[in-house]
C-alpha cells in the first residue's frame, strides 16, 4: 500500500497508516516517503518509530524503493531495530522505465 496524496497532517497520516497496516490484505508499505518528500514534510523519529513498531507487529515489509531513493538511512535503522522486513522495488509499471533503474 501506498499514499500518493494526502492531506498534510502528520497525526492524520500517522493514524491512517497504522489502520492500513492491520488490514489483512495489507503486506508492504511501498515507496515509504516519497509522498512525504514530495510534500515538504517530515516524520519525527517519535511518529517513525510507532510505525515500524507496528510494521514489525503485523509483519508489514517496508519497500526499499529505487526509483525514488526511499527509505532514508534512518528509516532503515529503525525498520531493523523493529524487526521490519525489507524488500527491494524499482517502481516500474511499463517495460520503458526499465532504462530508468
Amino acid at each position: 500500500m501506498s499514499f500518493h496524496t494526502f492531506p498534510r497532517d502528520i497525526p492524520l497520516y500517522v493514524r491512517s497508516l497504522i489502520a492500513c497496516f492491520r488490514n489483512e490484505r495489507v503486506n508492504t508499505w511501498a515507496h515509504p516517503g516519497a509522498f512525504l518528500n514530495r510534500s515538504n514534510l517530515v516524520l519525527g523519529e517519535s511518529e517513525l518509530a510507532v510505525i515500524l513498531k507496528e510494521m514489525g507487529k503485523q509483519e508489514i515489509a517496508l519497500e526499499m524503493n529505487r526509483k525514488y531513493a526511499v527509505p532514508e538511512d534512518m528509516w532503515l535503522e529503525l525498520a531493523d531495530h523493529y524487526g521490519v522486513p525489507l524488500i527491494r522495488g524499482s517502481d516500474i509499471h511499463a517495460v520503458e522505465d526499465l532504462s530508468a533503474v
